[in-house]
């Protein structure tokens, strides 16, 4: 029993904001929450709404951020659920108890408040995957707190890092479990030892449960670290097998109990209304309800990418978008850096598949960061660490660039991945003397704070336009 609480003790230790790690908390908190409190006002009037509203409409016409989904809203308001639960079989077990807290608000006030639920989650996802990463550069790669925080500065002022944490859709809890999985295999890696069976089963169903691809990436952690660990045996990797297989079931189980008491009863209700709602439209006569639907059909068949069939794999496998302008624009610049031009416009509405930036200079960016990265994969080709992100990066480029899954729109999968050019450039500062360590400083300095600026700003102002 006692060792049991001390075990417990110990999990939440891993919580507890360190003396060091409180000026990177605080930025973080003040920044989400600002940026939050922003993306909540913009359509304040619209959000609080408990009644004599279609939440279906309301986060799928108001709820535009660059591609991003509003769908945890809308679940929360009238228990509806449109993402997809294959994909995300936890997603909706996780956002139900905030389901039940604005029903009762609902109810009591006749207001609705799932749209500030979902931002004060998402400000507090920020504040942890800041500490957890700030942690990992300074506890796992031994980089001073100065460096350790001018990195994690950098992470967070990525477009696509910085608009998954104030749009309420999955990409903030997977970030967030990433890092964390990332913390937790760096110290099994400088320790000698593997993850563990019990850290793996955990991880492998929360990640899993989040992003089914991102189970993919704690697999091959929990593997990674068996394989550097210093007792390994075909024993231990069996349990290691037995342990990610329970967890497998479980969210397997999880999922099925999920769709057959929550998600088909809606579906089916939702269906019935959908016939009724074209029936009585179709009884008034009502030709623009079906021309509006046809338009729309015509413009997603004239500017969807072709798949390579409509299978469940096939229907996810993109032949036509194009892939050197798709790293070029959108993997390494609209990810990183923002287009000013379309700014936050959504692709299966009005953005187009490429769009370019405005000056020269901001390709130059592009390129540094590029460079920044390629040279600190070779400064850390060794680093244990470093190789489980490239393996991990492995499964972004297959599955989004080979394949082709969300390429058309593939800067919102940026927090997946990103994290890997700043460890990047902390294995090239490790490598660094003298005047060269200083200039690299300096220069990403410069990146963190001119991207902080830029993504921040045009952020900003986009959300104060639309109040």
């Amino acid at each position: 029993m006692k060792a049991n609480i001390k075990t417990l003790s110990h999990s939440l230790r891993l919580f507890a904001i360190r003396h060091e790690e409180r000026p990177v908390a605080l930025i973080t908190l003040v920044v989400f929450a600002i940026l939050n409190i922003l993306q909540v006002m913009s359509h304040w009037q619209v959000y609080n709404k408990a009644e004599h509203v279609g939440f279906y409409t309301l986060y799928s016409r108001v709820f535009r951020l660059s591609g991003y989904d509003a769908w945890s809203c809308a679940l929360l308001s009238d228990g509806s659920i449109y993402f997809d639960t294959k994909r995300h079989p936890l997603f909706l077990t996780v956002l139900y108890p905030l389901r039940w807290i604005n029903d009762w608000v609902m109810q009591t006030f006749h207001l609705s408040i799932a749209m500030p639920l979902m931002a004060t989650v998402l400000t507090i996802l920020a504040v942890y995957t800041a500490v957890l990463f700030f942690r990992t550069l300074h506890d796992i790669l031994q980089l001073p707190k100065s460096d350790a925080g001018l990195l994690t500065l950098l992470l967070f002022a990525f477009g696509h890092v910085m608009l998954p944490f104030i749009c309420p859709d999955h990409f903030a809890f997977s970030m967030f479990l990433l890092v964390l999985t990332i913390y937790l295999s760096g110290k099994a890696l400088k320790a000698h030892r593997s993850l563990g069976n019990v850290k793996t089963a955990l991880l492998l169903f929360f990640t899993a449960g989040i992003s089914l691809s991102n189970g993919a990436k704690t697999v091959l952690a929990a593997v990674y670290t068996w394989g550097k660990g210093e007792r390994r045996s075909a024993k231990r990797l069996v349990k290691l097998s037995l342990s990610g297989l329970i967890a497998l079931m479980v969210l397997g189980a999880v999922y099925a109990v999920n769709y057959y008491t929550l998600e088909k009863p809606d579906l089916e209700a939702r269906q019935q209304r959908n016939r009724h709602m074209e029936e009585v439209q179709r009884q008034r006569g009502n030709t623009a309800f079906f021309e509006r639907q046809a338009n729309r059909q015509k413009w997603l068949a004239q500017h969807q990418n072709k798949t390579a069939g409509n299978g469940l794999i096939t229907g996810l496998i993109d032949t036509s978008t194009p892939r050197p302008e798709s790293l070029w624009h959108n993997f390494f610049g609209e990810s990183l850096q923002l287009h000013s031009d379309h700014a936050f416009a959504d692709m299966n509405f009005n953005r187009p598949l490429f769009v370019h930036y405005q000056y020269p200079w901001q390709y130059a960016i592009e390129v540094v960061l590029i460079l920044l990265l390629v040279a600190g994969i070779i400064a850390g080709r060794r680093q244990p660490l470093m190789q489980m992100l490239l393996c991990w990066w492995a499964v972004d480029w297959i599955i989004h660039i080979v394949l082709g899954f969300a390429l058309n729109e593939v800067y919102i999968m940026t927090s997946g991945w990103a994290f890997i050019l700043p460890v990047a450039i902390a294995c090239l500062l490790q490598r660094l003397q003298g005047r060269w360590l200083t200039i690299l400083r300096c220069v990403v300095t410069f990146l963190a704070i001119y991207l902080l600026w830029y993504n921040a700003t045009l952020l900003s102002r986009h959300l104060i336009a639309m109040a």
